[in-house]
Formats: C-alpha cells, structure tokens, sequence
C-alpha cells in the first residue's frame, strides 16, 4: 500500500513537472521573474515564482536651463543622466529628454504612457528633475519656458498634477512608478513619509500607480545630486533600502528608504514623500526591482499558465485526491499556504486522527501588532534588534528623530520600527506619536532666534508636542515690558522745564534733565542728549487687514501664511501715552555707542531674496559700508536685533531713563 501511495505522488509531481515545462514552452519570454511569499506574514512559506514583467520602459527628464524668470539648475540633466545609466544596467529601455519646454513636456509624457504604456506586460518608470511648484494645494511640474508663478501665464504653461494622474490612467501596464525630484503637494496620491514594507505575494502583481518626491510643498530641495545618489545606490544594492532582506527593492520600500535617508541628510528640511494613485484600480500593487545577484533575474522563465503560481497548480492537481499523502506533502511545502485550511479538512476526513502527527506551526518568540504611525525620539534612544534592553544595539537615535513606527509588541512596552537595516525596536517611553507637519514645522525655527517664529508656531499648533518649549523660547526671547516713559519726571539737576506735555510735543533727555526740543542740536552746555522723542496719546484702533486685502495680496502671489499673518482684524487698546523716537536711529548716532562700548558689526548686511525665500547674507557690507552710501544723517541699517537691544541698553545708561523697542501694536498706532 505504502509503495502504491508513494507512485502516486510521484506520478502527481511528474505531472505538474510536465505541466510547467509545457507553461515554458508556450509563453516563455524576455522579461522579469520573482518568487513570491504565500502571505505577507514574517517567515511566510515561498509561494514559487512568477513572471512580473515582460518589459522595462524608463522616461527621464531633467530641466536646466529655465528661461522666462525660474532661477536655473545645476545638476538637474546630470541626475537625469547618472539614473537613465543606472536604469540601463537594470534591463530598463530608456528615453533621456533634457531641457523641454512646455509643448514638449506635454507631448514626451503622453506618448511615453500611451505608446510604451500600451503593453500591459510591461512596467514604466519616470524620473523628473527640475522645479515643482505648489498654489493652493495643487501641485505643478515646472517646463523650461514657464514664466513666473505670479503670472497667470503659468497656470497655462506648468503641467497640474490632476493632469499627471489623467496621463498614468493611459497606460495599460500593471506597474507605473515616478519618481520627481522636486517639491510640491500630493494632489492626485495620498503622500506619506514611506510606507511599511511588505513581502512580496500575488497583491504584489496588481495593478499600480506610485510616486515619489524628493520633498514636500514648501521645501528647499536641494540641487547638489544627494537624492539622485542615494536612488541609485538602492538600485544597485549599496545601500539598505531591501528591508525585508528578500532580494527586491519595491516601490513601497524605495520611499521609506528616501525619506529616512533625505530627513537624516537635511535634519528634516527635506522629507521625501511616497504614494499611490486615489483610485481603487491603481493602488494594490507595487513596482518591483530586482537587486544584483539575485536569482531572479531577467530571464527567460515560464508564465505559469496565464498567473497561477507553483502553488496554485500544486493545489489544482491534488484537490480531488483521495490520497492524504498529497494533501501532507501540500503541507509540506506550504505550511502557511493559502489552501491550508482545506488541506487540513482534506486530511482530517480522509484519515481521520493520524492529522495530528503533523509537526505543529511553532509560534513566535514574541507578536507584534501592525501599526503605522510617525513618531519622534522624546531624547536619545538606542535602538535593539530585538524588542529587549539586552538585544543587539542595532544603532542610536538622537532627541527629536522622526521614526516611522510599524508595530506594537504585544505584552511589552515596545514598538517596532522601520529601519534601513530591517525591523528594529525601541522602548516605548522613549517616543511620542507626533503631527508630520508640527515637526516640520518645529524643525525649521527650533533654533530660531526670532519671538515671531515661535508666536507662528503656537497660533498653528497650540496643544502641540512642542508647544510648552516653543512657549518657554518665546518667552525667553521676549523682553520683559519696560515701564512707560515718564513725560513728566523730575530732573535730578536744575533744568528749565515744561510745564506740561502734550500729544504731538517733543523733547530730549540731556544729562539726565528732560528737555523740550524740535531739532538735532545739543542744548548750550549739555555734553549728551538722547534721541528727539514724540508725545503719542493713549487710544485704540483696529490692527489687521480687511479680508479682501488678504485675497488681494494672495492673487497678486504672496505668501497665504504671509496673508494669514494679517488676519483677522481686532481692536488693540493703548492704555497710556508713551513717548516715540521721532526719527530713526542714525548711522552717527550708532556709531557713537560703537565708538564707546567697542560693540562688533554684528552679522553684516543681508538681502531677501524672494524667489528662494530666504535671506542671503551681502559678503564684506556691514552698518559702516552697506549697499550704498550713507552720511551720519542716514539711518542705520544691517543691524540686527541683538545689536539695537545692546543700542538700548547703553543709551538707558546714558541718560538715566528706560528706552526699549516698540511693540509690533505700538509701531502701528504711532505710524
């Protein structure tokens, strides 16, 4: 009996043998192959391989040469050609545009999924390196010839996202993957930081459309070739972004690895993020490359019968047996099958209790439910190879490191990370759940030196994670409120005085005696005298903008946070009279307190620029020599506010009254 079963199995075996070679013969081709997981389940059986791609469309862009008012890159069609010899020596047929206008970029990106889109058996890969560009949410590619984005013209010239999606929806391949190494918003795909890793299983092979950018709306991305070096190094296997260490580098994985590469590299002021496209057609699969000196190659191998895996048509030759050692070598092979369930029926019914001679599936050391969720480092963790204090160190995490969490150990205060190594962990009290955007948020003023950066940061993210520490700077940075100028003290010497002041009045403080004045020249016997000042009255008047001013200044290109700033309007009261400068401090005036105290020149001149956004600093032009010529009658300027505080402070001591900075709502109501 024994030798008649043991016929029959092999008898099964030969047949889908046979059945597999006839697959080769009838549908072998060119193309990728990679072996599958039976699930997505840690140590999951392998599920034999399949054929995922009978060909490698690649379409790479660079732009440099901006001609119509977009400042011009410097390594954008370098990138572009280091990626399309990168993705040569992947097997991929690759067409390498640089510089295109806009009627081009158009053209090349419809004909690309169209045309090469056409063969569903095949997979397309897009790479773009040039200006992005965000209005109101909606994200653009930036052509060379677009004017500037406070022109209505680049509404018409620059390329919508939403148009983006409309053109992946054209092809007919399983499997499109851009990668855009430029900033704007999600618009068409739910953006995340990376998403968590998976195995490769059959979902795999459903159809998808990803996308990646090498930073968000907002963001500075930066033109020195980082991101393009770090893409390629994942494809050619130099670095770890294989985290599930299976031989494959998928779509899914490559985001991961790029944002927590790019957010290391720029301390967060560059956070890559990845996605598929809203729709329930396009958004299962995942793009898959094959890493160097992996066995599955392209090559030629078979399509196994239209999909279906080894195990598939394992299943199909044995689900009728009545033998329950076909079903046992099912098992066998597949432990955690996707037929296991029924194997198991099979067996029990045909014979009976001998199913429990099986070897029983063993359990994991420990279990781990399924998160994903940003976190931050709440200070310095080490991070374990397992989830025990004991555990290998795998490596160290700084105070304020974003982490994306991708599990919770059961029964334990741990959580389970992504990490370019694999799955690490870290002690649970040592992270906190945090908003993606409050960090970015506080990873770009956390050293600012500004009270109004942090005032901004609290209007946005009151309750916060870093809401008391943007509170304890704010109040550091604040200074305390000075007492009013006195209009009427009483001098320490003899003076003659006023006998009263009155809105509109002027004086000046001279060797310690207050003195009424309406022009610069020291009183007769007077060595020192302090700035003119004005009387202004107690009062109230409405601070802020009207809101048609705020559309105003956003139609005409401003900044909507700048426009935010403005609104809403409300009433600010002044309480008492308080004396103002009633010029600005002059270029002679500063240069006696230098002359004086020996105070530096401080950090020079600086100049916005308002393309980049950012303050550019003017080499060698200080308060002495700025940008133009000044006489002592001039006011000061490339002073910043430590110098004007250091000012105060010595023209306080000077004539033995308080003199301090206006507030923003003092300044108004004087102008």
């Amino acid at each position: 009996m024994a030798v008649q079963r043991a016929a029959a199995l092999a008898a099964a075996v030969i047949a889908i043998a046979l059945m597999f070679s006839t697959a080769t013969l009838a549908t072998g081709s060119r193309g990728v192959t990679v072996k599958l997981k039976a699930s997505e389940a840690v140590n999951a059986a392998d599920a034999g391989e399949v054929q995922l791609y009978g060909a490698s469309h690649a379409l790479v862009i660079g732009i440099d040469k901006y001609t119509n008012g977009w400042s011009s890159l410097s390594n954008a069609v370098e990138d572009a050609r280091v990626v399309a010899k990168e993705l040569e020596r992947q097997g991929f047929r690759v067409s390498l545009k640089t510089d295109l206008k806009a009627d081009a970029l158009r053209t090349t990106l419809r004909g690309f999924f169209a045309i090469k889109g056409a063969d569903p058996d095949a997979r397309l890969f897009l790479w773009y390196a040039g200006h992005g560009h965000t209005i109101g949410g909606e994200g653009f590619m930036v052509p060379a010839d677009a004017p500037p984005d406070t022109s209505p013209a680049f509404l018409v010239s620059a390329l919508p996202m939403r148009d983006f999606g409309s053109l992946v929806r054209l092809a007919r391949s399983k499997h499109v993957l851009s990668i855009f190494d430029s900033c704007f918003s999600g618009t068409i795909f739910q953006a995340r930081a990376g998403a968590t890793p998976r195995a490769i299983t059959n979902k795999t092979t459903k159809p998808v459309r990803q996308f990646i950018t090498s930073g968000d709306a907002g963001q500075q991305v930066r033109d020195d070739g980082s991101f393009r070096e770090y893409f390629v190094r994942a494809l050619a296997g130099e670095e770890k972004a294989d985290f599930n260490g299976d031989g494959y580098v998928t779509g899914e994985e490559l985001g991961l690895f790029l944002n927590q590469q790019m957010t290391a590299l720029t301390s967060a002021a560059q956070t890559p993020k990845s996605g598929k496209l809203h729709d329930v057609r396009f958004n299962q699969g995942d793009f898959v490359f094959v890493l160097p000196g992996n066995g599955s190659t392209a090559r030629a191998t078979p399509a196994f019968g239209g999909g279906m895996t080894p195990e598939m048509l394992f299943w199909q030759s044995i689900q009728n047996s009545t033998d329950p050692d076909m079903f046992a070598e099912y098992l066998r092979q597949y432990p955690t099958g996707s037929f296991g369930g029924l194997a198991r029926l099979k067996m029990k019914k045909l014979q009976g209790p001998q199913i429990a001679s099986l070897p029983p599936t063993p359990e994991p050391a420990f279990k781990v439910t399924d998160m994903d969720g940003r976190y931050v480092a709440l200070k310095r963790a080490n991070v374990r190879a397992e989830p025990d204090a004991k555990s290998r160190k795998v490596t160290t995490f700084d105070a304020d490191t974003l982490v994306t969490v991708t599990g919770r150990v059961e029964g334990a205060d741990w959580y389970r990370i992504a990490h370019a190594g694999g799955d690490a962990y870290v002690w649970k009290p040592l992270l906190e759940a945090v908003n993606e955007a409050e960090f970015n948020a506080w990873s770009k003023i956390k050293d600012s030196k500004r009270p109004q950066d942090f005032e901004k940061f609290l209007k946005a993210h009151p309750k916060g994670l870093y809401a008391d520490r943007a509170s304890r700077l704010l109040a550091a940075l604040t200074p305390a409120p000075a007492p009013q100028v006195a209009l009427a003290r009483p001098a320490p010497v003899p003076a003659p005085r006023p006998q009263s002041l009155r809105a509109g009045d002027t004086f000046r403080d001279c060797d310690g005696a207050l003195v009424a004045s309406s022009g610069p020249a020291l009183p007769s016997g007077a060595s020192f005298c302090g700035p003119q000042m004005v009387v202004v009255p107690a009062g109230s008047f409405t601070m802020g903008s009207q809101d048609s001013e705020r559309k105003w200044y956003v139609a005409q290109g401003g900044k909507q946070e700048g426009a935010d700033w403005e609104t809403p309007q409300h009433n600010v009261r002044i309480p008492a009279a308080f004396a103002v400068g009633k010029f600005e401090v002059s270029k002679g005036q500063y240069a006696a307190f230098v002359r004086e105290t020996g105070h530096s020149d401080g950090d020079g001149c600086f100049v916005f620029d308002t393309k980049a956004g950012k303050w550019n600093k003017e080499s060698g032009k200080s308060w002495r020599d700025p940008n133009y010529s000044q006489s002592d009658s001039h006011p000061a300027v490339c002073v910043n506010w430590k110098d004007a505080r250091a000012y105060l402070a010595w023209l306080s001591r000077k004539t033995g009254q308080e003199y301090r900075l206006l507030s923003e709502a003092e300044w108004e109501y004087a102008a």
